[in-house]
């Protein structure tokens, strides 16, 4: 039996080549699909984020409507967020003073109970 050297027409040789080729065309078929579905999601998912920005932004706005509706100010009249506006800085204003007077109230009390008590010790201490 002699053995035949590779590439001088043997059959098994020239079967394994083809076989060869064959399954590197596949491969070659295989790495281009693979390659063109990773473009086509990668451009899915950018239109995927365009489209949940787009929506996220839609619903924001309706609820910002619905909202502002249900308090009474039309967001599509500047005249009317205005007035909202100032009731807003308005209500900040009225919210410090009330404030300021709750703790012009408890200074006054806290002075006049502590006036009291030295008043009725003096005079306990002059008897």
């Amino acid at each position: 039996m002699t053995l035949a050297k590779p590439g001088s027409g043997d059959p098994n040789s020239e079967r394994r080549r083809g076989y060869d080729s064959e399954f590197r065309d596949r491969l070659a078929r295989i790495e281009a699909e693979v390659l063109d579905i990773r473009k086509r999601m990668s451009n899915h998912e950018a239109r995927q984020l365009a489209t949940e920005a787009m929506m996220a932004d839609a619903i924001a706005k309706q609820v910002a409507r619905t909202i502002f509706g249900l308090i009474g100010v039309d967001v599509d009249k500047p005249e009317s967020l205005e007035e909202f506006r100032a009731n807003v800085r308005f209500s900040a204003v009225v919210h410090q003073a009330a404030k300021a007077g709750v703790l012009a109230v408890i200074t006054t009390v806290a002075g006049l109970v502590i006036s009291g008590l030295w008043f009725g010790v003096m005079r306990l201490l002059k008897q």
